[in-house]
């Protein structure tokens, strides 16, 4: 369980983003919902979060760009950024150098996505004290 693990997930799809939400939140984490690119532009600099799934395909400018910004100006700028996409393996190098973590396919399961922020937080959460 990922319990207060805070979770941008960046996705215009009414569909995809009530799935995603429900998949993440059925995981431990908290999640806060952007629907553009500049949303998740605008949230990144107000909250730190520690991973967040970005689109590619979004109504404003892409994830790609949304991702060079964050990167540029936000607070989050080693926040794990990882692509959730419909777009095939040909843009994973894409996504890659426009400064993104990592890359997934959608939909992925909840275990990929467990997985997925396990391996890319777990050096940023404090040892528990026994």
């Amino acid at each position: 369980m990922l319990t207060h693990t805070k979770v941008l997930l960046v996705e215009d799809s009414p569909m995809l983003q009530k799935i995603n939400s429900e998949l993440l939140r059925g995981i431990g984490c908290d999640v806060t919902l952007a629907k553009t690119g500049l949303e998740s532009v605008n949230l990144s600099e107000i909250c730190d979060y520690d991973l967040i799934f970005m689109d590619i395909g979004l109504p404003d400018f892409d994830g790609i760009e949304a991702t060079k910004l964050i990167r540029r100006h936000g607070q989050n700028q080693s926040t794990p950024i990882v692509a959730l996409t419909t777009h095939g393996k040909d843009y994973q190098q894409k996504c890659l150098d426009a400064g993104m973590s990592d890359f997934l396919s959608k939909p992925s399961p909840a275990e990929v996505l467990e997985k997925t922020i396990k391996r890319w937080t777990q050096s940023k959460k404090p040892a528990s004290v026994a």
